[in-house]
């Protein structure tokens, strides 16, 4: 069984993606498939979330596993879970979250469930306008002004050193390491 699932976005209504992948495939192939269609740097952090009726996040399906072992909450995996196990009741999208920091999000909705064709997949059958910038401008100002602001204040602390020297003195006679030759 083939699941094609049309990717949208709230920050961008003219951008739409649509992705088919067999049922069977994990979690990790559909995230790379997204990262590939969307020209997204695939160093990034990401999580799928399953949505309840009511709209909410649900399980999360992450890239990596981060829970301990005396956790009693389920934990799924991109690279072991397969996309029909999130889709067995009535479940019909999904939250792709590629922006932890922002809580920037794609939703996945399932359009439609075929059968197999003679194709690789998970495959992008559809490109339509510009994916939103992975990071956002607002964050990666943060993290300009914040590396700045850490810069500044070192410089600050150095130049401000009650016992920074202006001059070396003349004055000041250092031993000889050959003075201590008989204790090494």
């Amino acid at each position: 069984m083939i699941f094609e699932f049309e990717i949208t976005s709230t920050e961008s209504a003219d951008f739409s993606r649509l992705i088919k992948i067999k049922e069977d495939q994990t979690f990790l192939e559909l995230h790379n498939a997204i990262q590939r269609c969307v020209g997204y740097n695939d160093s990034q952090l990401a999580s799928f979330y399953t949505i309840d009726v009511m709209g909410q996040r649900n399980k999360e399906i992450s890239l990596f596993e981060m829970a301990d072992e005396d956790d009693d909450i389920d934990n799924f995996v991109m690279d072991v879970t397969m996309i029909k196990e999130a889709f067995k009741g009535d479940e019909k999208s999904l939250v792709y979250v590629f922006d932890f920091f922002g809580d920037r999000f794609f939703t996945l909705s399932l359009v439609d469930k075929s059968a197999e064709e003679l194709i690789d997949y998970p495959v992008c059958t559809l490109c339509l306008g510009d994916a939103p910038e992975q990071i956002s401008e607002d964050q990666s100002l943060f993290m300009e002004e914040e590396m700045t602001d850490k810069k500044s204040d070192k410089i600050d602390d150095y130049l401000n050193d009650p016992y920074l020297m202006d001059e070396p003195d003349e004055n000041v006679e250092f031993e000889n390491l050959d003075d201590y030759q008989d204790i090494l």
